[in-house]
């Protein structure tokens, strides 16, 4: 019973020990499918997963299905003969070796554990090297021979076009009564390829392949799935399990196990656990991580809609300003015209006579500008608070020597402004990328329970990325080519050990909040905007937008507690369902609603007419709640104005019993 371990010789040692000892009979996957295809049978050249344990695909019942092997197992034991047992993982496992060494139990055969582990011997060494020189050799002479087939098959095609236009030129001359030209003599270029051929190929080893000690395999000696299954249960045979024999043919036993141990250790970073199932508590952790960062992304939006507002606000009120201004421009000159005109006529007043007054003592004809003025300026000062508010709002930032870290809520650092309202999509892909890799580590490293699996090594990102969160981690999407330089963009959060490959985690795996990942990236986010602007153009990110996560929308379902006011647009309007028909704000779907155009009013406060009169916005309503539209505006322009707050749109304004538009523009 050879036992070795994979990728290590095994089978090699096998063949030398076979043609040294003819006497012995392999019982072992591989010699029935020698001895079928010596017998005949015929498979495909596919030899399947692993050189262990290849398919059988005959197309025979009682090969396919292993009959023929269960055969042989019964028929050997009581068989006087000698037999070596090269079933590679069987061999490694205790309980396979028992159940092996009981079919042997009569006392006429030896039992041997022949062990081939550590460092082999130079007799072994010598036959590797030669093996490969041979699969070099072999590897040439298949290169030339295909080589010279091809240039065989162009000189044949070559023969034959010259054979044709000699035979074409012939025919000409005949016709045309010349004598045929004599032939040279050509070199027999078949003779010289032929003694090409025969010239001993000569290879050598290059200096890699003179340290190999184990040559690679076409074939791997066991599958994959089936090596991360039983490796951590491999184990060295003792005369404890019923051998009579236990031979050590590299290393002695003391260095043979510690060989073992450490290979197992080094297998434990390198091989995935293809079966491994995410726990309970990470889904559940998971499932709060997206709720969080669904309610992030619904306040950034509610804070851009209110710098929206704010901006469009201002944009109204200067364009009001401007309309007003206007006007008593006009007044002015209409006044002056009118005072031109009548003194032009004689209707001046004579000399001696007092002019007719007005009742504020006032002489006709002049405009009381003291109380048209008055009324518009205190109409200007109740103003100027909230157009100030609007005008810090669109003009809040960060100051230079802002504390991220020191910021007690994320989504309210003043004034409503969240940590993060100027994040774009880059810096929610980071947002996530340091979430999941700081998660992947701990939760990898608690699902598995085992000291000696230090964590997820960079070759099984991927695998286990996938295997978490259901989705694809694609370098490319971040602009680079490997997990080394992914990680790099996160090296606050998580890391490469440098001597192992292994991912970790900086942070703790019991956190109170995820605000740590937002004032991370935040950080982030601005020193890489300082270096951007000191001119260093290649700090600049270059994500995929296949990376941008589709924004929740305002009034959405799911974990939104109210939903944003809605901003009036040019031209539409939005109908939504009877309040009674609306689901709860509780992890409901998104409301539907139909786009209708909308015909009310005039034209919007840019576009009216030196005659038209002012529009006047009015102040804002309240959101509306659970469901409903928030408020769109209170009191317009006087009804029957020329301007915005015609009569026409004053059916705009009056859906309170959704929510309520707050009179809207119209009334």
């Amino acid at each position: 019973f050879p036992v070795g371990l994979p990728a290590q010789g095994y089978f090699d040692w096998v063949d030398s020990f076979l043609e040294k000892n003819p006497g012995y009979v392999e019982l072992s996957d591989r010699k029935i499918l020698e001895w079928a295809s010596k017998s005949g049978l015929w498979r495909p050249k596919n030899q399947g997963p692993s050189n262990d344990k290849p398919d059988m695909k005959f197309g025979i019942r009682e090969m396919d299905d292993m009959s023929v092997k269960r055969l042989l197992s019964n028929i050997a034991p009581v068989a006087c003969q000698n037999f070596i047992v090269p079933e590679l993982r069987a061999n490694l496992l205790a309980h396979e070796r028992k159940d092996a060494l009981s079919k042997f139990a009569l006392p006429n055969f030896k039992k041997t554990a022949a062990v081939i582990m550590g460092e082999p011997t130079a007799e072994y060494k010598a036959k590797v090297k030669d093996i490969i020189l041979a699969e070099k050799k072999n590897k040439v002479e298949l290169e030339r021979k295909k080589k010279a087939a091809e240039e065989e098959r162009k000189r044949v095609l070559e023969e034959k076009k010259k054979k044709a236009e000699e035979a074409r030129k012939a025919a000409k001359r005949k016709r045309d009564g010349e004598e045929e030209e004599a032939k040279e003599d050509e070199p027999d270029e078949a003779k010289e390829e032929a003694k090409a051929e025969d010239e001993e190929v000569v290879v050598q080893l290059t200096d890699e392949e003179k340290k190999k000690v184990f040559r690679k395999m076409a074939v791997p000696d066991l599958s994959t799935l089936a090596l991360s299954q039983s490796f951590t249960k491999f184990t060295i045979p003792s005369r404890e399990e019923g051998f009579d024999e236990v031979r050590y043919e590299w290393s002695k036993r003391s260095k043979v196990a510690e060989y073992v141990k450490e290979w197992v250790l080094n297998k434990k970073l390198t091989t995935r656990i293809e079966d491994l199932v995410p726990s309970d508590s990470f889904n559940q952790h998971w499932i709060q991580w997206q709720q969080q960062l669904q309610k992030w992304r619904l306040k950034q939006n509610e804070w851009k809609e209110r710098v929206k507002q704010a901006a469009l606000r201002k944009e109204q009120k200067k364009a009001t300003a401007e309309a007003e201004k206007l006007k008593a421009a006009q007044e002015k000159e209409r006044a002056e015209k009118e005072k031109a005109e009548k003194e032009q006529h004689g209707v001046a007043a004579t000399d001696g006579e007092k002019p007719d007054e007005n009742m504020n003592g006032k002489p006709d004809g002049e405009k009381q500008e003291d109380s048209v003025q008055k009324p518009e300026e205190k109409k200007a000062e109740e103003k100027v608070e909230e157009e100030e508010e609007a005008e810090e709002l669109d003009q809040m930032e960060i100051d230079g020597d802002f504390d991220v870290f020191g910021v007690a809520d994320v989504c309210d650092m003043g004034k409503g402004r969240p940590l993060f309202a100027d994040f774009t999509f880059e810096d929610w892909a980071l947002v996530s990328l340091r979430f999941e890799l700081h998660t992947l580590a701990h939760a990898f490293q608690k699902d598995v329970d085992d000291p000696e699996r230090l964590g997820v090594h960079v070759d099984h990102l991927i695998f286990y990325y996938n295997k978490y969160f259901r989705k694809n981690l694609n370098t490319k999407y971040f602009g680079v080519e490997s997990f080394e330089d992914l990680v790099e963009f996160v090296t606050d959060s998580a890391k490469l050990n440098s001597k192992n490959k292994v991912l970790e985690s900086h942070l703790a795996g019991d956190l109170d909040s995820f605000d740590i990942f937002v004032k991370l990236t935040e950080e982030c986010r601005r020193e890489r905007n300082l270096i951007i602007d000191s001119g260093k153009e290649e700090a600049v990110l270059k994500f995929s937008h296949a990376l941008a996560a589709p924004a929740p929308a305002l009034g959405g379902g799911g974990y939104s507690g109210q939903q944003q006011s809605r901003s009036y647009q040019k031209g539409a309007r939005v109908q939504q369902a009877p309040h009674h028909q609306q689901k709860g704000w509780h992890g409901a779907a998104s409301q539907q609603v139909q786009q209708v155009q909308y015909k009310g009013g005039a034209a919007p406060a840019h576009a009216y007419s030196a005659t038209t009169a002012a529009y006047n916005p009015g102040k804002g309503g309240s959101p509306g709640k659970g469901g409903s539209y928030g408020g769109y505006g209170g009191k317009g322009a006087p009804a029957g104005s020329k301007g915005y707050g015609g009569p026409q749109s004053q059916a705009y304004g009056k859906g309170r019993q959704y929510g309520g538009y707050n009179k809207g523009y119209g009334k």
